[in-house]
């Protein structure tokens, strides 16, 4: 199943939609985050963004999904519901 391989990968995953609300998230990427699925679930991605992040999401990311409808790559910092910032 698609489920069991996406929650079992080795890298993140995260998935949104167009305004920005999480929709998907990998047990990986809850780990490295320390969320937990229903916390994250309710979250707009600039929130999980760092200050950085948000600005590169307003600017670049966002507008390029936006006229591209989807991106191969980006580097950005997320923060962890601890605060921490964690290069992804």
């Amino acid at each position: 199943r698609m489920d069991e391989l996406l929650n079992n990968a080795p890298c993140g995953f995260l998935s949104f939609a167009d305004d920005g609300k999480v929709v998907e998230a990998n047990a990986t990427l809850l780990d490295l985050l320390g969320y937990e699925r229903e916390e994250l679930l309710r979250l707009h991605v600039e929130k999980i963004f760092s200050v950085a992040g948000r600005i590169f999401y307003q600017t670049h990311f966002f507008p390029l999904l936006k006229i591209k409808g989807r991106t191969e790559e980006i580097y950005v910092d997320l923060r962890s519901k601890a605060g921490e910032s964690i290069p992804v």
